[in-house]
């Protein structure tokens, strides 16, 4: 029995090869035009919160928001695109840390961990060896 699976077909990028009658003159994809308008967007604001008001227009509205949307488009981390390992880096840092079986966990207080080991044969040629190490978990209320 053959199972066909169609996961390619969707992760297919999207391009724009034209605007109108205006062929461009590479393809590009549409997440790196909402990139460009992030970048454009967080450039803009940089700026003005810096206060550097004689920057080149070309510089500002051009070269800087498409190193940004290039950059952002070729970057993966974790086999991921930025933006979502951003999300899911967020999503983590607010999470809570706990779980057991993906349900937060009630913690009652601290831990404190004791480590006991016996040892046999501590006299003369005979070897030393570990019979039973034992943990022991403490928890009591602050």
């Amino acid at each position: 029995m053959v199972v066909h699976n169609y996961d390619s077909l969707w992760r297919i990028k999207k391009k724009l090869y034209s605007i109108e009658r205006i062929k461009l003159p590479f393809s590009v994809e549409y997440a790196q035009i909402a990139y460009y308008f992030i970048g454009l967007v967080l450039i803009t604001m940089v700026f003005s919160l810096v206060g550097l008001h004689n920057v080149n227009l070309l510089m500002q509205y051009g070269l800087l928001p498409c190193l940004f949307a290039w950059g952002m488009s070729r970057v993966k981390l974790d086999g991921k695109g930025l933006h979502r390992f951003i999300i899911t880096l967020l999503m983590y840092m607010v999470s809570t840390h706990h779980l057991n079986r993906y349900q937060p966990v009630k913690r009652h207080g601290k831990c404190r961990y004791h480590w006991t080991v016996w040892k046999v044969g501590v006299s003369g040629d005979e070897k030393r060896e570990t019979v039973k190490g034992k943990t022991a978990c403490e928890c009591f209320k602050t």
